[in-house]
C-alpha cells in the first residue's frame, strides 16, 4: 500500500505543477503514472483472484451463438463476454492483457472529465480526491467491474451535462450488463432538464430531503428489506453485503457530510454555472441516499456512482465560494475525511482490506 500511496502522491506532484506553474502535460503523467500501476497489479486487492478465477472458467465456455444465449450466460453477460474475447484471442495470460486495457480505459475517462469539468488551477485538487478517495483509484485495483462501469460512467455525465438523453441512457443500460447496480442510475440522465434558476430554492429542497431522510431512516428499514426481498437484484445485495454498512454519526460522518453544507452555503449565497448544476445535485445524492446505503447494500454502492462528481463539484464550490475561510475548511475536509478513510482500511490489521493490499505485486512475477 505504501508504494501505491507514494506513486499516487508523485502524481499529484505532477497535477500541481499543472495547476500552480502551467506545466501542460502535469495532469496526463499523474494519470500515466497511477495507470501504469493499475495496468502491472497482480495479486493485490480482495477482488484479484475471484476475477482471475471468472477469467480461467470463461477459457472452456464456447462463445454465444446468439443474442438469446448471450443474455443468459450469467448474471452480469457483459463482464463475461470480455473474458471470453481476451481469453479465446489471448489464452489464459489474456487476464493480464484485459486488466491493462480496461485500466487504460479508465484513467482515459477520468482525465477527459477533469479536462472538460475542471479548471486547470484545481486539477490538483481532483487528482487528489482520485487519489485518497479509497473508492476511486485504490480500489480500482480489486472492484474491477465495477471500477469500469464508474469511469465510463464520468463520460455519460458529461453528456448528461450537455442535455443528451439517448446516448447516456445507452451506455448506462449496456454498462448494466457488466455491473447491474447501474441501472439504477438511468433516472439521473433527466437532471439536467430539471428548472436550475432558483437556486436557493433547490438548497431548501435538498437540506429538507437531507434531514427528512435522517429522520425516517429507522422507521423505513423494515419497510426497505421487505422491498428488497421482492426484488431478486436487491435481495442479492442484502444477501452478500448484509453488515457491510452500519449508520453512524461520529465526527467521520461529519467531515464527510461537511462539504455538502458548504454547497448549501455556496447555493444561497453565490452562483453556479447553469450546466454545473446537474453534477452538484447528482452528487448531492451521495450524501443525502447514505441513510438507505447503510439499510441496502444496493445502495451503499449506488454512493459510489454519485460520489465520482466530487471530482468537479467540489472545485466549483471552492471556485464559487468567496470567503476565503471556507474554502480553507472545505480544502482541508476534502482531504482528511479520505485520509481517515485509508487509515481504517488500508492500515488496520483488523480490516478485510488490510492482507489484501499491504504488499504491491506485479505481473512479472506471474509471467
Amino acid at each position: 500500500m505504501d508504494i501505491v500511496l507514494f506513486c499516487g502522491v508523485v502524481a499529484i506532484f505532477f497535477a500541481v505543477l499543472q495547476s500552480v506553474w502551467g506545466w501542460k502535460y502535469g495532469l496526463f503523467c499523474g494519470f500515466f503514472i497511477t495507470t501504469l500501476l493499475l495496468a502491472i497489479h497482480y495479486d493485490y486487492g480482495n477482488d484479484y483472484w475471484a476475477y482471475y478465477n471468472w477469467f480461467s472458467d470463461s477459457l472452456s465456455i464456447s462463445m454465444p451463438k446468439s443474442l438469446s444465449e448471450f443474455l443468459t450466460i450469467s448474471r452480469d453477460p457483459g463482464w463475461d463476454i470480455l473474458n471470453l474475447l481476451f481469453g479465446k484471442i489471448f489464452g489464459k495470460n489474456g487476464f493480464f492483457l484485459m486488466v491493462a486495457i480496461l485500466s487504460v480505459i479508465e484513467s482515459w475517462c477520468y482525465y477527459v472529465f477533469i479536462i472538460r469539468c475542471v479548471q486547470p488551477k484545481w486539477y490538483w485538487l481532483a487528482m487528489a480526491i482520485y487519489i485518497l478517495n479509497n473508492h476511486l483509484f485504490i480500489l480500482s485495483f480489486s472492484m474491477m467491474r465495477q471500477s469500469l462501469v464508474m469511469a465510463i460512467l464520468l463520460i455519460c455525465y458529461i453528456w448528461i451535462q450537455e442535455r443528451k438523453i439517448f446516448l447516456p441512457i445507452l451506455v448506462i443500460l449496456l454498462l448494466s450488463t457488466i455491473h447491474n447496480s447501474v441501472v439504477l442510475c438511468v433516472p439521473i440522465v433527466f437532471v439536467s432538464y430539471l428548472p436550475v434558476k432558483n437556486q436557493q430554492l433547490w438548497a431548501i429542497c435538498l437540506v429538507c430531503l437531507w434531514l427528512l431522510l435522517l429522520v425516517v431512516s429507522s422507521i423505513l428499514e423494515p419497510i426497505l428489506l421487505q422491498f428488497a426481498a421482492l426484488s431478486e437484484l436487491l435481495a442479492h445485495y442484502v444477501e452478500t453485503y448484509s453488515g457491510e454498512g452500519e449508520m453512524t454519526f461520529g465526527f467521520g460522518y461529519l467531515l464527510r457530510v461537511l462539504p455538502f453544507f458548504f454547497l448549501l452555503y455556496v447555493l444561497f449565497t453565490s452562483k453556479f454555472e447553469e450546466d454545473s448544476l446537474p453534477l452538484v445535485l447528482i452528487w448531492s445524492l451521495s450524501i443525502i441516499l447514505i441513510p438507505f446505503g447503510a439499510v441496502i447494500p444496493l445502495f451503499g454502492r449506488l454512493l459510489f456512482y454519485f460520489e465520482l462528481l466530487g471530482l468537479a463539484v467540489f472545485p466549483k464550490i471552492i471556485i464559487c465560494s468567496k470567503n476565503i475561510l471556507v474554502r480553507i475548511i472545505l480544502v482541508i475536509s476534502i482531504i482528511i475525511f479520505p485520509l481517515q478513510q485509508l487509515k481504517n482500511a488500508f492500515y488496520d490489521p483488523s480490516s478485510v482490506y488490510y492482507d489484501s493490499f499491504l504488499n504491491f505485486r506485479t505481473i512479472f512475477e506471474a509471467l
